[in-house]
Formats: C-alpha cells, sequence, structure tokens
C-alpha cells in the first residue's frame, strides 16, 4: 500500500512538472507602420515604454560593438554586436536617422533581463527576431514587439537580406503574469515536442510502477 500511495504523488509530481514546463506565455506582434496599438497597450505592457537613446550613434564601423542606453538612465545599457568584419559589418548610420546596420544584430540585455521590448528594424528579405527562451518572430520591416511571462537576456536578429536596420528600441514592464520563480530560463521545447515528452515521461512512471509493484508487492 506504502508503495502504491508513493508511485501515485511520484506520478503527480511529474505531471505538475511539466504543466510547469508548459506554462511559459509570450505574446508576439508585427506592424508595419506604428507602434500605437501593436504592442504599447494594456494587454502587452503596464505603464510606459522606455525608449533607447540612438543619438550616440556615428556614422562609423563598430566591429567591437557598441552599446545604447536608456533615455530614462543612461547606467542602464544595451550591449549591441554584430559582424566585425566583411559587407556585412556592423556599422552606425546617420543619412535619413539614427540607426545600426548589420548582416545580423545581437542584442544584449541589462543585467536580470527584460521581459517586454519593442524593436523598430528595416530591410530586404524576411527579417527574424529570436529571444534567448526560444521565442521568434519573423516578417518584414516595421516593428517587432515582444511581452513575456519571464525575463529574456538577450535577441537575435538576422535576415534573408543583406543586412538588417535597427532604428528604434523600446523596452516596459510586461503585462503577462510572470512564471513562477522568474530569473532566466532556458530556452523552451516547441509546444508539441514538450506535450510528446512530458507524456513519454508519464508513460514511463507507469511502466516502471507496475514493474517495481509486480517485484516488491
Amino acid at each position: 500500500m506504502f508503495h502504491r500511495a508513493r508511485s501515485v504523488f511520484v506520478v503527480l509530481g511529474a505531471a505538475l512538472l511539466c504543466a510547469g514546463w508548459m506554462s511559459a506565455t509570450t505574446l508576439t506582434t508585427q506592424c508595419v507602420t506604428t507602434a500605437t496599438g501593436c504592442w504599447q497597450n494594456s494587454s502587452y505592457i503596464t505603464g510606459s515604454p522606455t525608449e533607447l537613446n540612438f543619438n550616440t550613434i556615428s556614422n562609423v564601423d563598430y566591429p567591437s560593438g557598441t552599446t545604447l542606453s536608456s533615455t530614462a538612465n543612461s547606467s542602464i545599457v544595451f550591449p549591441i554586436t554584430g559582424p566585425s568584419s566583411g559587407p556585412g559589418e556592423l556599422a552606425g548610420n546617420t543619412s535619413s536617422t539614427k540607426e545600426l546596420v548589420g548582416g545580423y544584430i545581437d542584442i544584449a540585455m541589462p543585467t536580470g533581463g527584460e521581459n517586454a521590448i519593442l524593436l523598430s528594424l528595416a530591410g530586404t528579405g524576411t527579417i527574424t527576431v529570436t529571444l534567448s527562451d526560444g521565442s521568434v518572430l519573423s516578417g518584414s520591416q516595421g516593428f517587432f514587439g515582444f511581452s513575456v511571462s519571464h525575463d529574456v537576456t538577450w535577441a537575435d536578429i538576422t535576415t534573408t537580406g543583406s543586412s538588417v536596420a535597427l532604428n528604434d528600441f523600446y523596452y516596459a514592464t510586461s503585462a503577462l503574469t510572470q512564471d513562477a520563480g522568474g530569473g532566466n530560463p532556458q530556452p523552451v521545447p516547441e509546444a508539441t515536442t514538450l506535450t510528446l515528452t512530458c507524456a513519454g515521461f508519464l508513460i514511463a512512471l507507469g511502466g516502471g510502477r507496475k514493474l517495481f509493484l509486480r517485484r516488491f508487492v
């Protein structure tokens, strides 16, 4: 009887663990012309967003990367990196609007991460933004917004074209209920993969329980 009860608790614990794995929530949005109503609304963020300062960008190459700081607090910085050489080398462009251009662009979040960001991106081809938790949003040039139920530590921007330009960046506090424990989770598997993994785990536990009971009960 004791062994049977313990097995039931193990299976229930595994089910709760899988439910926890599958609880992460991410809202993504992409709009071409304006951020109003696209990301800056109560479904995505709470309070007012903060913009990064692009006025420090010069018309030079940045082979070692650069940083953009918050307009609200200059001590909050976002390191930006990209290709260090070649035709896609990360560089500043000030011809029309101040922006960073590169074959790809990697953005590191400040210590602790962020849970809601909006990027204004330009370029030819399909642009893809990938977050450190595995969330992905692809589309044509425009605004790419994320609201996540946990902190993320980086965002990678790639393109099927020759280069992509980052010309605006906002961050805010996500309106989503944050996952228990917070922190910066590892990349989250696709929902189908995670469901199959959890199902297989529970089946294996069930089989193991039967074998255990057959031998010792």
